[in-house]
């Protein structure tokens, strides 16, 4: 009897998909795809063993395995959960993206950095990298479907 009513009640969920988000919190992510989806499964791949590795022998340095983990980690929030509901539009909006850009770039090369001791120009293509990685993974819904 219970499978039963379970069976019914995940069918009526599964037929509105709207009302889940709009009452349960959690249900508020991104439907990733494409070279998105790709990266977030390398990314999670590499985190993962890297915890499997130092769980079997041992724990970096401690300011190390947190610069490591958070790197992996908080582009993983970012790239699965919004940030916000609303999003600001036009001129405005793309002042945001750039800032977001420039302020996780650099946060990531001064983790690469201090992690691996990268040389000034290996730190500045890392950082030009990174900027254009989270600029366009930052605003990808806006661009046309053929990029995403």
């Amino acid at each position: 009897m219970a499978t039963q009513e379970s069976k019914v009640l995940s069918a009526e969920l599964q037929e509105d998909p709207e009302q889940i988000e709009k009452y349960d919190p959690e249900m508020r992510f991104r439907k990733l795809a494409g070279l998105a989806a790709k990266l977030v499964f390398v990314m999670t791949i590499i985190l993962s063993i890297f915890h499997i590795y130092t769980a079997g022998f041992g724990v970096l340095q401690e300011l190390r395995h947190r610069a490591f983990h958070l790197s992996f980690v908080l582009p993983l929030v970012f790239f699965v959960y919004s940030i916000k509901k609303g999003e600001a539009k036009g001129t405005k909006r793309l002042i945001f993206d750039v800032i977001y850009a420039i302020t996780g770039s650099a946060f990531m090369t001064a983790i690469f950095r201090e992690l691996l001791g990268l040389s000034v120009y290996t730190s500045a293509a890392l950082a030009v990298g990174a900027f254009a990685l989270i600029f366009y993974f930052k605003s990808r819904e806006e661009l046309p479907n053929r990029l995403t």
